[in-house]
């Protein structure tokens, strides 16, 4: 029935007939050949921003869509348990460091005028965290021709050690310190004429052997308690040629403990234990104790200083009792520093202390206690690490004040003088500069004013001195040391006169110098007295000469 209809259809037929024919067509052309053409390539392709064309784009966002509704949401907090494992730790490998080594022994030599030997040896273990110690030995000597038996001579050496353990500190040292002096005080056409004297007639030897241990903490405490126990010792002999003056031996002991109690870190308790002990032992044997408990608080905040207490002294079942006072309070910083105090006690003279201070000394039979009170008032500051300085005031009531006069019979001999009583005005002033290690300055001055009995006079002691030190480093290749002093004439009594009577004040000169020439090897030169003065010190005991003396020192 289909087929029917398809056949006979005429428009149909000649459709499909039309059809094929172009299908034929279609296919006969693909497959005939497509001629090529030959192209040069010149270049390639470079597109230049002139030929650009620039194309307009004009984005606009989306309009907003207002229907939309924002969500709303609740998140609860929780807290998620995650296990913590920390890394494992490796050993970093880093270099060691070396310590620079250091020249811890050091040997000093030299020779100069006047046959001038001196020797000095250092020697110590250098750089340890537990313990130190060290040995020194030094000697000089010297023997000028210009003065009859002004020879000197002084020869010592110390050893010493410091230990740390847990949080204490031991510390001591032993020392050894022998001189020895000649009365050349005499005129020497005296001598001459009777040939009395020799020259071991006129020797004076002085030896002592001194102690001194610390023990104490070296750092805090638990409970911020610091103590201390200090301990010395010497044993002082005094030995002459001459028959006339005494043989004389002196021990001296001393125990100082301190313990102290910090209490919010600005207060503080304290209580000092003192405990002094002599033998003397010349014509006759003297025994003295000396005791004294100072009970004191101390406040220390970041501009005020105070200290307050009472000094309890025992001296042979005497007791008294002496306040000490001490404040300071900084006005301007470190600028400005005012300060004031008080104090009190008793202290043994001993004949160490005289032969230091002179040592034509003769007999001293008896060292009676010196007792002394004292009030002072001050000033001090520092601008920097440059410039600092000190001026002090002071009131000083002193019984048995050490004088010394000549003796009558023998005038190279001076006998100490025990002065009963003394009222002293005292002042003290002092600058120092400091420019970092270049150069190193410093002058101080103290004058007094003696209120004695009878208008007597400090005998042997000048009223006013006058210092001057300077140091230079050049590059740290060269060294110079400066020292000016200059005192006022002392009081004396000539003997065979009862009239005081004041010597000639002087001023001294010194200089040295020292040259690095390596690491471990110096060179050093010291000149002394250059102004060459023959002013008396001491009545009869005229000064060197220029002394010139040079040497070598050794760093190993």
């Amino acid at each position: 029935m289909l087929f029917e209809r398809f056949s006979g259809s005429n428009h149909t037929r000649q459709f499909l007939v039309f059809t094929v024919c172009c299908s034929l067509f279609t296919l006969h052309t693909f497959a005939q050949e497509i001629k090529s053409e030959q192209v040069d390539i010149v270049k390639a392709y470079q597109p230049l921003l002139a030929d650009a064309v620039k194309i307009q784009l004009h984005a606009e966002p989306s309009s907003i869509d207002t229907t939309m509704q924002p969500l709303k949401y609740d998140v609860v907090k929780h807290v998620i348990e995650v296990p913590f494992i920390p890394a494992d730790i490796r050993p970093i490998a880093l270099p060691q460091e070396q310590p620079a080594p250091i020249q811890n022994n050091l040997l000093k030599a030299g020779f100069g005028t006047q046959v001038t030997p001196l020797i000095e040896l250092y020697l110590g273990n250098g750089r340890s965290n537990k313990f130190s110690y060290g040995l020194n030995l030094h000697h000089i000597s010297s023997n000028p021709g210009n003065i009859d038996f002004q020879d000197a001579s002084h020869t010592g050496g110390s050893l010493s050690g410091r230990s740390y353990f847990k949080n204490t500190e031991l510390s001591g040292n032993v020392d050894y310190d022998r001189r020895v002096h000649y009365f050349y005080g005499f005129d020497p056409g005296f001598i001459d004429s009777s040939g009395e004297f020799t020259k071991d007639l006129l020797r004076q030897k002085f030896e002592n052997i001194g102690v001194n241990a610390e023990l104490k903490n070296s750092i805090a405490t638990r409970s911020n308690i610091d103590y201390s126990f200090n301990f010395r010792f010497h044993d002082f002999e005094r030995r002459a040629g001459d028959s006339a003056i005494h043989s004389a031996t002196e021990n001296y002991y001393r125990f100082d403990f301190s313990l102290a109690k910090a209490i919010q870190k600005i207060h503080s308790a304290h209580m000092d234990f003192n405990f002094q002990k002599e033998y003397y032992k010349s014509v006759g044997d003297t025994s003295i104790s000396y005791f004294s408990i100072l009970p004191n608080y101390q406040y220390h905040s970041g501009k005020t200083d105070l200290r307050a207490g009472v000094n309890v002294n025992v001296v042979n079942r005497d007791i008294k009792l002496y306040p000490e006072l001490f404040g300071s309070y900084k006005i301007v910083g470190e600028y400005v520093i005012p300060y004031f105090g008080f104090s009190g006690g008793t202290n043994p003279s001993t004949l160490r202390e005289m032969a230091e201070i002179n040592p034509f000394i003769g007999n001293a039979d008896t060292l009676p206690s010196s007792e002394k009170i004292e009030v002072y008032a001050g000033i001090k500051g520092s601008y920097g690490n440059n410039i600092s300085y000190n001026a002090r005031l002071s009131y000083t009531d002193q019984k048995n004040v050490l004088f010394f006069l000549p003796d009558q019979e023998i005038p190279t001999h001076f006998i100490p003088v025990f002065y009963y009583d003394a009222k002293i005005i005292g002042g003290h002033a002092e600058i120092g500069f400091r420019q970092s290690e270049r150069l190193n300055l410093l002058l101080t001055g103290d004058a007094y004013s003696y209120n004695l009995d009878y208008n007597d006079q400090p005998w042997g002691l000048p009223k006013s001195k006058l210092s001057l030190s300077i140091n230079y480093n050049l590059q740290k290749k060269i060294f110079f040391d400066v020292n000016v002093f200059a005192q006022s004439g002392a009081y004396t009594i000539i003997p065979g006169d009862s009239v005081t009577t004041q010597r000639k004040g002087f001023a001294d000169l010194n200089f040295g110098a020292a040259y690095n020439y390596k690491n471990n090897i110096s060179l050093w030169l010291s000149l002394n007295n250059i102004a060459s003065l023959k002013e008396r010190e001491w009545y009869n005991y005229p000064y060197y000469g220029v002394q010139a003396i040079a040497g070598v020192i050794l760093k190993f």
